[in-house]
Formats: C-alpha cells, structure tokens, sequence
C-alpha cells in the first residue's frame, strides 16, 4: 500500500470512529435526561437497554482503536517504530486491533438481540418474557465481551495465556443463551403472526445459533489452532455478523417501515425477499464450513482443484442471495412511492413510537406523552390495562379520529 494512502486509512477510521463515538454519546444521554414522563428505567424498551449497553461499550472501546489509528499514523509520518518489527512490537497492532475487535461484534449484535425481543412481542402478543433477565444478561455481555478478544490470536500468544481466554469465551454463551430463551419463552403458547419483520427475526435466531454452535469450536484451543485461517472461520463469522445482524436489521425495517413513510409494504414482496435472502445465505456459507474443514485457507487467490465444485456453487449461491437483497429493497422502495397508506399502528404495538403520527413530526410528539405503565402488557391478563395518562390518551383519540379522516378523504379522490 501507498504510505500516504495509509495516513488516509489511519484518518479516515478515526473519523468514522469518532462519529460512532459521538453518536453514542448522545444515545445514551439522551435516555438518561430525556426519557419521557412515566418513563422509568424499569419501563424502558429492551431495544433502548440494548441501546444503552452499546453506547457504554462504544465510549470504552471506540477511543481504543483510535489510539492504535493515530500510532499507526505516526509510524508513518515520524516514524514512531510502534508497530514496526525492527525496533517495536509489531504484535502490538494485532492486540491492539482485536482488543476493539471483539467488543465491537457485541456492538452489533446487542441492538440486533433488542430487535429480536420487541418484535417476537408484539407479533407473539405476549409479555416480554424475563425482561430483568435480559437486562441483566445485557450488562454481562458488555463485560465478557471485553474479555475474550485474544481468542483471535491463540496462533500467537504464549500456551499460559490461552486458558482464560477460552474460558470466557465459553462464559459468553450463557448471557447470550438468555436472550435466544426470552425470545422462545415469549414466542410459547403466543399468537404469532407470521409476517415479513417475523420471518426476518426468526432466520436470524436460526442463523445466530449457527454462528454460536460453531463459535465453540473457535473457542477451544485445539479445534482453533487447526481451524484457524480457514473458510470455516469465514462462515462462522458470517453467520454471526451477517446471519445474527443483518436479518434483524431487514426485520427492523420492515417493522418500523410503516412508521417511518406512513406508507405499508407488500407482505407477499417481503416475504418472498426474506426466503430467498434465508435460503441462499444458508446455501452460501453452510458450504463454507465444509471447504474450511476440508483445508481451503482464507485470504488467498486460488483454492485447491478438489474443492472447484464447491466453490463454484459457493459463488453461484452467493449471486442468487444478492438477488434476495435486491428483492427486499426494491419492495421498500416501490412501497414508499406508490405502497397504499399505513394504519397508525398496524400491529397494535404499545411502544411509544406508535402513538404519534407516520410519518413522525420533527420533534416527534405533538403532545408529550406521560407514560403510566409497562410497555409490554399483551394478552388476556391486563386486557384494558391503560399504558398512558388520560391527557395522553384524549390526545392520541383525538389524532387518530384526524387520521382515519384524512385517509377516508384520500380513499374518496
């Protein structure tokens, strides 16, 4: 690489960096002081707890890699010789990468195990079941998460120092199993509607437990010192990252779709882009964990010629889910253009986000609402139970009376 392309790299990480960071610092600020009335810490969604745990570990880790962005950048311009081999500690780089690396995939995946959660709710029209289990589970992940990130470099770390490691690493798996039994606790004896934000959640529930199945055998140092630099890595971590994140991501968006354009999507679109992004993620990289077992290292540019076929049904199944993407896109575009008007809250959800307009004013409630219980009151046991204050629920008839009115008047023309 040109040196000075690398002074852009160094910069342009820490800028984006410093964007997350400062993102996070107004997320978590911003529920702390300006949580709505009524709205206590025990009340608050579990997507905002998810929230709020990201945003922690964002403001710890996130100056971390910048620190390892402007030494790097230093060797360049001065040069320092942090990084270099002849006169520094060129594994320096690599601890410093993944002492940020490993956080960073639980900075993910917490809002995506908060997507899964609000939605299994309202779709399974039950109450979130063990949600102080959950937000507990959430802190832990936040700690463990710090603590397993020389898992990455068991090639190269002393023997004495790979057993905690891996220990942890182990550890990490039994806050995240809480999440997997929330979702499955909650989903149990529900009344669960099978729409496109549903279909998402569930493929990433499936896709992740692959993701953490798999994850055990990096976890061991044995099975990882054999496995390390294989494609069974590669499919491992894209079960998790693009498996576990990305579905949650396109089930979040078609849950929030309405909110965001007013507009509703075409369920038949949605649901078949979500079975084609599903089969064809599985076709793709469920393959890969056998090319990896089979001896094909990553980062190379040719592959054995006893795996050719493999590989060519690897690349042609990846085309067909890039067409599943395109698929799930062009029906969110098409519906925000010509899709028909959204309810004010298609799926009778009790969050806040749903009792003001679609799309949402600038400062999002005309009235602020003052919140009187618990967001997750589904089912037969509270069926009249009011979330909010009576002001609130007066002004919330009166804008939904404003609504139905104006939809009747555009039905008419």
């Amino acid at each position: 690489m040109n040196p000075d392309h690398e002074c852009f790299y160094y910069l342009g990480i820490f800028a984006m960096s410093m964007s997350s960071l400062i993102t996070s610092l107004n997320l978590l600020v911003t529920m702390i002081y300006r949580r709505a009335p009524g709205v206590t810490w025990g009340r608050m969604p579990v997507f905002a707890w998810s929230q709020v745990a990201v945003a922690i570990m964002s403001m710890i880790w996130l100056p971390e890699i910048q620190t390892g962005m402007v030494m790097g950048l230093l060797d360049r311009v001065i040069p320092t010789n942090f990084f270099n081999p002849h006169g520094g500690y060129a594994l320096a780089w690599e601890s410093l990468f993944w002492l940020f690396g490993h956080p960073e995939v639980y900075i993910v995946m917490l809002p995506a195990w908060g997507v899964w959660l609000e939605i299994t709710s309202v779709m399974s029209r039950k109450t979130l079941f063990a949600k102080k289990y959950v937000i507990t589970a959430l802190g832990f992940l936040a700690v463990l998460s710090s603590m397993v990130w020389a898992h990455h470099m068991f090639t190269s770390i002393r023997n004495s120092e790979m057993i905690p490691f891996s220990f942890f690493t182990e550890s990490v798996s039994i806050p995240t199993g809480v999440m997997f039994l929330s979702a499955l606790g909650t989903m149990w004896n529900g009344r669960i509607r099978f729409n496109t934000p549903m279909w998402y959640v569930l493929a990433s529930m499936f896709n992740f437990t692959i993701g953490g199945l798999t994850g055990f055998f990096l976890a061991d140092v044995p099975a990882n010192l054999a496995l390390h630099n294989t494609f069974f890595v590669v499919a491992h971590f894209h079960f998790t990252f693009l498996g576990g994140m990305i579905f949650a991501w396109l089930g979040a968006l078609y849950y929030w779709f309405p909110k965001i354009t007013g507009k509703m999507y075409n369920e038949r679109w949605g649901k078949l882009g979500a079975l084609l992004v599903f089969v064809f993620f599985n076709a793709t990289f469920l393959q890969m964990f056998l090319v990896g077992l089979h001896g094909m290292n990553r980062w190379v540019a040719q592959y054995p010629a006893y795996l050719a076929n493999q590989n060519l049904w690897i690349s042609v199944s990846a085309f067909l889910l890039g067409i599943g993407f395109i698929i799930a896109f062009w029906n969110m575009a098409i519906s925000w253009v010509k899709g028909v008007t959204a309810a004010e809250n298609p799926w009778d959800a009790k969050t806040l986000e749903w009792i003001t307009s679609s799309p949402p004013p600038v400062e999002n409630f005309s009235e602020i609402p003052v919140v009187a219980d618990g967001f997750y009151r589904y089912g037969a046991a509270d069926p009249e139970l009011p979330l909010f204050e009576a002001e609130t629920l007066k002004a919330l008839a009166r804008r939904q009376k404003r609504h139905k009115e104006a939809a009747a008047g555009k039905d008419e023309r």
